[in-house]
């Protein structure tokens, strides 16, 4: 749908190059900032969980680099109340891959090294914490960010089985999962939900059983979801995610809010036998997150849908990191199983 509107628009685009000659020939010139001096600065932080960080530094624009390489040499340090409560340096683990290159079979050798950030320190429901990045060369980034309370999962069960038409004329029979989430009156409150199935697999090769977790897309016409489409005249009422999907309490502050979601009917059975399956069960999982996660992650998401879109306007992912670039936000995560 959108292709054909694209070159619909393309099509009024070129009808004025008639009237202007130079209608696509106009240069614009952009001075880009320079980053090269600039850190970049990665922590999601999970209620009760220990601090991990990232910490890069900036590419330029039009740099040929496609990956970004993890500074090896900086340091974190984490505070609360303004008091330092630890110091985080990098731990580098090196991996040696030896590897038998087909048809000679000569012996190639692959080296790998994962950097990471890791606290021993654990991130307390309610707390505001406030964090420095320092690393030879660069100027030092702070960034700070509370710890937002685990959000109240009243219920959850299955309401009702619908029969939904898609855009193309197909039926299907859903079913209508529904979540209720009491919400505090006295903050504003951001969140987002996520839905896995989960089941146990057996090894084909060794016969040992696994616990396998898969995230089960679902779609929502609930007006609390807004969309982060530009493209408006292709949403046909509905909200389709696979994954996390984030909203806030606008709609709802201070009540207890009824969530209707649409699954597929085959999350609940049996791929062999057709019939509903026993042993597998879906998990509903909410977290309530700071304000500077829910813009992160919309405006992570409004610029992948707008990627290849020539007619989008552009968007900034959003960051909260004084001085440099990325996110530091904190979440508290809720999950009840549907029995």
């Amino acid at each position: 749908m959108k292709s054909f509107k694209y070159i619909a628009l393309l099509f009024v685009g070129l009808s004025f190059y008639s009237c202007t000659e130079d209608f696509f020939s106009t240069v614009v010139e952009v001075e880009l900032p320079e980053v090269e001096n600039t850190l970049v600065l990665n922590s999601i932080v999970r209620s009760e969980k220990p601090f991990q960080f990232q910490l890069f530094q900036a590419k330029e624009i039009l740099t040929d680099e496609a990956v970004q390489q993890q500074l090896p040499n900086g340091s974190i340090e984490i505070y609360e109340g303004g008091v330092l409560q630890e110091t985080v340096i990098a731990d580098v683990v090196t991996r040696v891959d030896t590897v038998l290159q087909w048809p000679n079979f000569d012996t190639v050798i692959y080296t790998s090294s994962r950097v990471s950030y890791d606290s021993d320190m654990i991130a307390e429901t309610g707390k505001t914490y406030e964090i420095k990045a320092l690393a030879p060369g660069f100027d030092p980034v702070t960034s700070s960010t509370t710890m937002p309370s685990a959000p109240i999962i009243k219920a959850v069960y299955i309401n009702d089985t619908v029969e939904v038409v898609d855009f193309y004329g197909y039926k299907d029979t859903k079913i209508e999962l529904a979540v209720e989430l009491e919400d505090d009156g006295s903050t504003d409150d951001f969140y987002y939900i996520n839905i896995l199935r989960l089941e146990t697999q057996t090894n084909p090769y060794t016969g040992e059983e696994f616990n396998y977790r898969n995230s089960v897309c679902y779609e929502t016409y609930d007006p609390s979801f807004e969309s982060v489409e530009s493209d408006p005249v292709d949403i046909e009422g509905g909200q389709w995610y696979c994954g996390l999907a984030d909203f806030n309490d606008n709609l709802f502050n201070g009540k207890t809010k009824k969530i209707i979601l649409l699954l597929d009917m085959y999350n609940f059975i049996d791929w062999g036998t057709g019939e509903p399956s026993e042993d597998r069960q879906i998990e509903v999982s909410i977290a309530h997150t700071a304000k500077d996660f829910y813009l992160y992650t919309r405006s992570a998401t409004a610029q992948s849908w707008n990627d290849g879109n020539p007619f989008a306007e552009p968007v900034t992912v959003h960051s909260n990191i004084e001085d440099g670039f990325g996110i530091f936000a904190g979440i508290s995560e809720a999950a009840k199983i549907l029995e």
